[in-house]
């Protein structure tokens, strides 16, 4: 079972809180999870239970971190979609395998409570950019 995170102390609220890096297989398959279920339940608000999640990630997976990312990749899936920049690599709702492995570990800053966000936690430049630089080699 993946392991739980534990809630940010106090003095950490005052900075940014980097998500830690995941591995892209648990990427994956919560993104293949919520997938599947939207594509079963179109059009419904939905809610898979945690536990479900987290017994499908990799034993030592932490599920804050993967549903942190999974979330991100789904922010800059909608925003390509509605035209803010081109991102090519995710076809009919499914990213490509370099997109997993860049989302994975690409650095990225927790959301704060109580604090107003813009914009994604991610440099969408920099994604781009190591999505790029991966599919040309």
């Amino acid at each position: 079972m993946a392991t739980k995170t534990n809630p940010p102390k106090e003095d950490d609220l005052s900075r940014d809180l980097l998500i830690p890096p995941v591995a892209p297989a648990d990427l994956k398959i919560v993104w293949t999870m919520k997938s599947e279920f939207q594509i079963r339940h179109p059009g419904q608000q939905f809610s898979i239970p945690v536990d479900s999640y987290e017994r499908a990630c990799s034993p030592q997976a932490d599920f804050s971190a993967v549903f942190s990312r999974v979330s991100m990749l789904e922010r800059v899936q909608y925003a390509a979609e509605a035209g803010h920049f081109r991102f090519p690599w995710i076809h009919d709702g499914q990213p490509e395998e370099i997109v997993f492995r860049i989302v994975a570990t690409i650095p990225m800053t927790a959301p704060q409570p109580g604090v107003v966000h813009e914009g994604f936690p991610i440099d969408v430049e920099e994604l781009i950019r190591q999505i790029k630089n991966e599919s040309s080699t």
